[in-house]
């Protein structure tokens, strides 16, 4: 019992951090996202020395961290626009990650404090400017909409799951939950749309970003889970009590931002 207590405590910790960082204005969002950034460097850095034959080079965590920082001064210098370069980008990144889970050579493909943390973090910072002015409940919608998929996941099955989904690296996710997950997040999406707070579309115009969250989400998950398997770790790091890592908290929006990224700008 106590273990659920403190694994409740630290995922209420969590959320209150994102909500509160995004509501109360942009400044406090990159304040939170630079702490998750700092907190996710320092697990990668170890995840990847155990992992990957090579370690992390000092260079390319200068590249990571200039990027991220470059994207924080530009949400301080005044409301940046959502950019189809940086969203070309993000598609060229999702490839190559999605290139290195159904194969190990180059082993690490496109794995970097760059790739992994900075532009996915980084482009975080900036989604909340999809409509040129700060609103921070379209990214609290998309947070929830991955809460929810996962939730729903669970939920559907534990109850009735029979087809897994990726035996060798999450034995215990199954098709059936992924189709759950997908329900939970549309649910969650037009619920914050039909309140004002999510992009203006109508109910079918919900139905790609809500399958774009879950695709996302299920897949950041199942990425996570290879390369803590190659590291031979059963989580992260231990920062949050009966999580594990802030990684293991993570894992899902590092694949969900780029994704949602590029559909907001592509398609709003």
């Amino acid at each position: 019992m106590n273990e659920i207590v403190t694994r409740a405590l630290s995922g209420v910790v969590y959320i209150a951090l994102i909500i509160g960082g995004l509501y109360f204005g942009k400044t406090s969002w990159l304040l939170t996202s630079s702490l998750f950034f700092i907190l996710s460097l320092r697990e990668w850095v170890a995840l990847k020395k155990l992992a990957f034959p090579k370690k992390e080079t000092y260079s390319s965590i200068f590249l990571g961290v200039l990027f991220f920082g470059s994207l924080g001064f530009w949400i301080i210098k005044g409301n940046p626009p959502m950019a189809l370069p940086l969203a070309l980008l993000a598609g060229f990144v999702v490839l190559g990650h999605v290139i290195y889970f159904y194969t190990n050579k180059p082993q690490q493909s496109f794995l970097s404090v760059f790739t992994y943390l900075s532009l996915p973090i980084g482009l975080g910072l900036l989604i909340p400017f999809q409509s040129g002015e700060y609103k921070p409940f379209v990214l609290i919608s998309i947070f929830a909409a991955i809460w929810a998929n996962d939730t729903f996941a669970y939920l559907v099955g534990r109850a009735i799951g029979k087809h897994p989904l990726s035996p060798k690296y999450s034995p215990k996710k199954t098709i059936e939950g992924f189709v759950g997950g997908v329900v939970g997040a549309f649910l969650i999406l037009w619920i914050m749309q039909s309140q004002g707070l999510f992009i203006e579309t109508n109910i079918f115009g919900l139905i790609l970003p809500s399958l774009l969250v879950s695709l996302a989400a299920t897949f950041g998950d199942l990425l996570e889970s290879k390369i803590k398997r190659l590291a031979g770790v059963k989580d992260s790091g231990n920062i949050m009590p009966g999580h594990g890592g802030i990684l293991d908290r993570l894992d899902s929006y590092l694949f969900v931002a780029p994704m949602l990224y590029m559909y907001l700008t592509i398609f709003n």
